[in-house]
């Protein structure tokens, strides 16, 4: 099977997140989606339909209450109690200048307009402080749980710039595979050539204290608990 093959249970969810997400971007993006979500009444043309579809109200009850749900939650800031080594994840925890409440505000959005989310303990591959990536719901394609075939396939989409054209960007498929081999954490990154074919272009064995991990650092989180 390729690396972009999908967990059973992931085109189930990818659905309904996908009207979650809609419903959370606004009124324009509802009605982007034509007669997916607004049907056309009997005898209309597409003239009437278009009439039909701009005289169309949607409420902006999702985003509102997802608002408020979050500053409900945030109404008093958290504390966290960290070890003295990461303390600096306070301040910082993605190594892009995000705090750590912050962070946790980003976590309970995607969980409640899609359900799902998980987080990654990254590092640099130079070397450096460990820190944390959020991922989408709809990111995490493919898993296994079983006791020595674990893995996580994660997409990894990236954007190549026209060589001819500095204003012209591309987007290219890619997957971030994070798996176990021979009892030792190994992530891959594959990429896509032009004939649509995966290859693995980057591998790397993060190390702890110099050592490999013998466990996959990802938390799936959902509304149910850490579980995907």
């Amino acid at each position: 099977m390729p690396i972009n093959s999908v967990h059973p249970d992931y085109e189930d969810y990818k659905k309904a997140a996908e009207y979650c997400e809609v419903f959370m971007e606004g009124e324009w993006a509802v009605k982007a989606c034509g007669e997916k979500l607004l049907p056309a009444l009997s005898g209309q043309d597409a003239c009437k339909y278009k009439a039909y579809k701009d005289r169309a109200i949607v409420f902006s009850v999702v985003p509102r209450t997802v608002s408020a749900l979050v500053a409900t939650g945030f109404r008093k800031e958290p504390k966290f109690f960290l070890p003295e080594q990461l303390q600096y994840m306070s301040d910082d925890c993605t190594n892009s200048g995000v705090p750590l409440s912050s962070f946790a505000m980003q976590l309970l959005q995607r969980l409640l307009v899609t359900g799902r989310a998980g987080i990654l303990v990254d590092m640099p591959k130079d070397g450096g402080k460990p820190f944390l990536v959020l991922y989408d719901g709809d990111a995490i394609r493919n898993w296994s749980t079983d006791v020595g075939r674990e893995f996580v396939v994660l997409e990894n989409t990236s954007f190549e710039r026209n060589p001819d054209d500095k204003f012209d960007l591309k987007e290219k498929e890619g997957y971030r595979e994070l798996t176990i081999e021979d009892g030792v954490y190994v992530t891959n990154i594959w990429g896509s050539d032009d004939s649509g074919s995966f290859t693995i272009t980057d591998t790397a064995i993060p190390l702890k204290f110099g050592r490999p991990l013998d466990k996959i650092p990802f938390v799936p989180v959902s509304t149910y608990g850490a579980d995907f």
